[in-house]
């Protein structure tokens, strides 16, 4: 499909040509329920600019880097995330109601981590915020860290990272919902020194995981 024609303002705002393909990509606008427009009709230009702070922070920290986006579905929000489809768990969005902090956020989808028939929603993106961040150094270095590090990189079936603070995250390979009681305790061992707010994240997203395999066995009969 043709790239879509973003407004001159933003051609020129940033330097990077992968960032400015990547947005101008026909799968981040025409298949989002509830987001209209392309990207140089009014209501595109909303969502361009709300979208800036995370476009202004790959085009100043990442311009030659190669990256992968995915809209999240519910609201438009263009997620930045690692290079390889693989690798997932972790993206950087912009924040719903500021235009200074950045969210990192839990983006999966969670069929790919098992070898067994999951639910229908389990196919999809699950999308989750997870906490704010003011600076962009900082930030910078996770995404560096956990996007570009080739350690974290796995040929099988690919690695999840679960960021539960800005210095706590679970990192999972390979069918990990296939065998709970391990990843729920290299979930809990990476967050055993961090605040109780991000244990109790680490505790929800371990919640989830059994929720969604029981009710996978109940409803696929496995």
């Amino acid at each position: 499909m043709e790239k879509l024609k973003l407004p001159a303002v933003y051609k020129k705002k940033y330097r990077s040509a992968h960032l400015k393909d990547m947005i101008a990509d026909p799968m981040m606008w025409l298949l989002i329920p509830g987001v209209p427009g392309e990207a140089d009709s009014p209501a595109g230009k909303k969502r361009l600019k709300e979208n800036d702070p995370l476009f202004t922070f790959i085009d100043t920290y990442f311009p030659d880097k190669e990256f992968g986006f995915e809209p999240i579905m519910t609201d438009g929000r263009f997620v930045f995330l690692p290079p390889d489809p693989n690798h997932q768990g972790f993206g950087i969005t912009a924040a719903k109601n500021s235009s200074v902090l950045l969210e990192v956020c839990h983006f999966w989808y969670p069929a790919e981590y098992s070898e067994k028939p999951l639910i229908a929603n389990a196919l999809n993106q699950l999308y989750s915020p997870g906490f704010l961040m003011a600076s962009k150094e900082r930030l910078r270095d996770l995404a560096q860290k956990y996007f570009y590090d080739a350690s974290y990189e796995n040929n099988y079936v690919g690695t999840c990272v679960f960021p539960f603070g800005p210095d706590h995250a679970a990192v999972l390979e390979g069918y990990f919902l296939d065998n709970l009681p391990e990843t729920e305790k290299i979930i809990r061992n990476a967050v055993k020194d961090a605040h109780p707010e991000f244990q109790n994240k680490a505790e929800a997203q371990i919640m989830f995981m059994r929720k969604l395999m029981a009710e996978s066995a109940k409803k696929m009969g496995w």
